[in-house]
């Protein structure tokens, strides 16, 4: 081409030292205002311009610096008013049109949520359609093979079907309301032959790689008319997508010097995105603070992003990161996510209690501050919370799985010890000021979405409680904080102007597409792009150089990242209308890698090597080029990120010190203490030395539950036989059912969910089967009366110069017609048994009295009745309730005294070890079922 001024350098040059040199040589200073220069992306423009005054040093006006997409919208505003489409507005639009002209796909999409997916995909492809500008000749071919039906799903040939429809209707809409997308913009400046741009002299082109049809034409335009001077940099020989631009421009893209060798070059094997932090951490380590400003950090994948900044060296004082921290990610995310969810989840007017839990608990209520006294929202919240888990009782609230909100609000309970605690505290709060404040959150948390029918309702509403926390919350005093706010705020104005705010939507399609659209948007933390460590993502690189480069995730699937297929376009059909996205795709980001990486004086490469990682594909072809050039299969350069750690040991112990041993010999200790302590140590460290527990405040009732609901059920039936004969005929039994359903109701039905009605029948069944069977009993073992029914007895081992005191609640005693005391346990789960043939001829350890004792529970019962009632005639047994079957401790071949004899040396063992600060408390992990489903699994790893 006769009018086009062009020139080309190698990947290896520093573009913008280039373009500098060329305008201060062929430009005056006061003509810079009459130039404009159009590079991909927008930072290249704003490190020239600190690069163009360092070397002017004076007053100037800078040239007109654009991004390519700034340049198409400055064109295009020549012409018309830049209204661009809110891209859900668009996606509506689309909706509309598909339901209105393609009957078959209102069978598959029952609302805008369920088509949300589809739309975009759409709306991505018809943009793509008009970037390259595709007619509509090609289309309509598209759709006569449709009609055959391409091999993919009928949903999607039924859409190809009428695919010239949707685009023209989607396009001719947005005209007709005067909106534009990317796209419309693009095809506008390419078909007008008008654009003059007699404001500037010369428009400088830089590095073009890939254009689209539309950008293209638009460049032919401006070099029709003698404007433009671009600025390439590559070989035509060396890719593809510059050779097609040298067809069709008509010119040679060759540099005029031959490409420069490879940087200087490292590589980092790590086996995770932790190991990839610490050695980008080392290399950093090793800069001098003078030199940080030379020196580039790209994280392709943002998550590293993150990690990286938390983990950046002393003498990294400034840095500048671009890459985007999901607002997913954050606790404004989490809040909203929790009342949603609270408000899908509800029945009636009761809300499901971990939802309403998850709500209140959040960190941005909890840090509400309502009142001149700090802290008294997370004191309102951590009240709460105990009246639900138990720990204060509140009979209409505690142990629900689903609340009303009304029944808090109410709870005296709550106003109770709210107050009480707060006086404590020299707090001074009315109880009429508490209710207010608990209304107040209520209203904002929970009522005030109850009835969402619009996105124009539910922007109100979200405003309202944005304002509050803005307002209100502690939170807010971290910057953060602040920008996701600002993000919130953003987004709701979008969606208060949005076409179809008025339109009745459900509550649930509501909050799916707000949150749909809030997962999309990130958080840039910049710092100044010409000052300090840049930390980029791979795009934010192009047409910048720096002395040394460190680049991470050098991953197949992050560098190249290539999105998978459309699955609503199949490849075929894009091949068809002459797009292939991923060949491109893949082509531009090995462009951008190689072009950084050789314009470099040092290069880090860092990947992570795993079964499930591997390589880029980018690097594999340097490790190639490198061994080709060396004719070695080994790299000299390759470091294996290895870090010193510390390796625990497979069993945690911890040293019984001075304090530890004070608190083992005032503890007040139980059978249930010695069993757990024999079985695994550590975890009696955890529950009765550190006092350590789990609240089960959300989840269903489990084995314990159930098993204290039983016990207080036999306690309240047998009751009356006190001191009495027990007699069980058909009218206990029945009255026994009716206390149960009562009980049940009462205590247990609340923390149920469907199920309850389930439970209830198999608990009255299994119930009553047992006592048919302890009808049985009674008569089998010549029961004569119940001695006592959930008892607590005490005594004192005296053990050298040391004294244990014990604590037991025998769940009940029986005294049969031989005058013996039948002590009795309940079970109603595993029943440990200690073996008949007991012999304890070897040296006694824990581990040998675990294997062939196993529970010490019967023996210490024993030894406890034996005190209070001063016999020796005394048996015990594990009652079985659920399979129907008891284990006496002594049975006629049980030698008694044997036993007891070795039950008393077993006991006096575990204690003495217990208090021995030469034993430390260790994890027994030899039973891995126990281990599974022990609370404290986690702290003893």
């Amino acid at each position: 081409m006769k009018n086009l001024e062009y020139y080309t350098f190698n990947l290896a040059e520093d573009i913008l030292d280039k373009i500098l040199e060329y305008i201060t040589a062929r430009f005056k200073i006061e003509e810079f205002r009459k130039l404009c220069i159009i590079f991909g992306g927008k930072r290249p423009g704003v490190v020239f311009r600190k690069l163009l005054a360092e070397k002017i040093k004076q007053d100037f006006f800078s040239p007109s610096i654009f991004s390519v997409d700034e340049f198409v919208v400055y064109s295009a505003s020549k012409f018309k008013e830049i209204n661009f489409v809110y891209e859900l507005d668009a996606v509506y639009l689309l909706y509309e049109i598909v339901y209105r002209n393609i009957p078959f796909l209102r069978k598959k999409f029952k609302n805008f949520f369920e088509f949300l997916g589809w739309g975009y995909e759409i709306f991505n492809f018809l943009e793509e359609l008009t970037l390259e500008d595709i007619p509509d000749d090609k289309l309509l071919n598209i759709q006569k093979e449709a009609e055959i039906g391409f091999n993919v799903p009928p949903t999607i040939n039924e859409l190809l079907k009428e695919i010239v429809t949707v685009k023209q209707k989607f396009y001719e809409t947005l005209e007709n309301k005067n909106l534009s997308t990317r796209g419309m913009l693009y095809k506008l400046v390419s078909q007008n032959q008008e654009l003059q741009f007699e404001e500037f002299h010369k428009i400088i082109f830089v590095t073009p790689f890939y254009l689209h049809n539309t950008e293209y034409k638009f460049i032919r335009n401006l070099i029709d008319k003698n404007k433009i001077i671009i600025f390439f940099q590559g070989d035509q020989k060396d890719w593809k997508q510059l050779e097609n631009l040298s067809k069709k421009l008509g010119i040679k893209i060759t540099p005029p010097e031959k490409e420069n060798q490879l940087p200087e070059m490292y590589f980092y094997s790590t086996v995770d995105v932790e190991s990839e932090v610490l050695c980008a951490h080392e290399i950093l380590k090793g800069v001098s603070e003078n030199d940080l400003n030379e020196v580039l950090v790209v994280v392709p994948d943002d998550n590293t992003g993150i990690s990286l900044i938390n983990y950046l060296p002393l003498n990294v004082k400034e840095f500048n990161f671009v890459c985007g921290y999901p607002v997913k990610r954050s606790v404004f995310y989490s809040l909203l996510e929790s009342i949603f969810n609270a408000q899908i989840t509800k029945k009636g007017t009761k809300y499901h209690t971990k939802s309403y839990l998850s709500v209140i608990t959040n960190k941005l209520i909890r840090n509400l501050n309502l009142s001149d006294y700090p802290n008294t929202t997370a004191g309102i919240v951590e009240t709460i919370e105990a009246i639900i888990a138990g720990k204060i009782e509140d009979e209409t609230i505690t142990g629900s799985s689903f609340i009303k909100i009304t029944d808090i609000l109410k709870s005296k309970v709550l106003y109770e010890n709210l107050y009480e605690n707060f006086s404590k505290k020299n707090i001074i709060i009315s109880k009429k000021a508490l209710r207010g404040q608990l209304k107040t959150i209520h209203d904002l948390l929970f009522y005030q979405w109850e009835e969402i029918t619009s996105f124009k309702d539910f922007c109100i509403k979200l405003e309202k409680l944005l304002n509050y926390i803005l307002k209100f919350s502690l939170a807010t005093n971290y910057s953060f904080n602040l920008e996701v706010m600002d993000k919130l705020f953003n987004l709701v104005e979008l969606l208060k102007n949005i076409s179809f705010r008025d339109l009745v939507f459900s509550k649930e399609e509501i909050f799916k597409i707000f949150l749909n659209e809030l997962e999309n948007i990130r958080i840039s933390f910049s710092g100044s792009p010409v000052k300090g460590l840049q930390i980029l993502g791979f795009y934010e690189t192009r047409n910048l150089s720096f002395k040394k480069v460190i680049i991470l995730d050098v991953n197949e699937g992050v560098l190249p990242y290539l999105k998978v297929t459309s699955s609503l376009v199949p490849a075929e059909i894009l091949i068809k209308l002459g797009i292939n996205r991923v060949e491109i795709e893949e082509e531009i980001q090995r462009y951008h890698f190689f072009r950084l990486i050789y314009s470099a004086k040092e290069v880090h490469l860092i990947y992570i090597e795993s079964k499930d990682k591997e390589k880029s594909r980018f690097l594999e072809q340097i490790l190639w080029n490198k061994q080709k050039q060396t004719k070695q299969l080994t790299i000299s350069n390759i470091y294996h990120g290895i870090y010193e750690i510390e390796i625990l040991s497979g069993k945690q112990k911890i040293s019984k010190n001075s304090q530890i041993i004070e608190i083992l010999l005032k503890m007040i200790y139980s059978p249930t203490a010695v069993d757990t302590y024999i079985h695994c140590p550590m975890k009696f460290y955890f529950r009765y030395v550190l006092n350590l527990s789990e609240d089960d405040i959300l989840e269903e009732p489990e084995g314990k539950q159930i098993g204290k609901f039983v016990h207080e059920f036999l306690q309240a039936i047998f009751k009356k036989y006190v001191k009495r004969k027990p007699v069980i005929d058909e009218v206990f039994i029945k009255d026994a059912l009716d206390f149960l359903e009562e009980s049940f109701n009462k205590k247990l039905k609340k923390s149920f969910k469907t199920d309850s009605l389930l439970i209830e029948e198999v608990m009255k069944f299994v119930l009553r089967e047992f006592l048919l069977f302890e009808k049985e009993r009674l008569s089998t073992q010549k029961v004569k009366e119940i001695i006592s029914l959930e008892s607590n007895f005490q005594k004192v081992f005296h053990l050298n110069d040391n004294k244990f005191c014990f604590s037991c609640r025998i769940d009940r005693i029986d005294k049969l017609e031989d005058d013996t005391l039948l002590v009795i346990d309940y079970k109603t789960g595993n029943i440990m048994v200690m073996k008949k043939d007991l012999q304890l001829n070897t040296s006694l350890s824990r581990e040998v009295i675990k294997k062939q004792i196993k529970s010490l529970q019967l023996p210490l019962y024993v030894e406890v009745v034996k005190e209070k009632f001063q016999t020796d005639n005394i048996n015990a047994m594990f009652y079985d309730v659920k399979n129907l079957e008891y284990k006496l401790l002594f049975d006629e071949k049980t030698d008694k005294d044997k036993v007891l004899i070795i039950t008393n040396k077993a006991l006096k063992y575990i204690l003495e070890e217990i208090i021995n600060p030469h034993v430390p408390f260790v994890a027994d992990d030899t039973d891995t079922n126990l281990c599974s489903n022990c609370n404290f699994y986690l702290l003893c790893r």
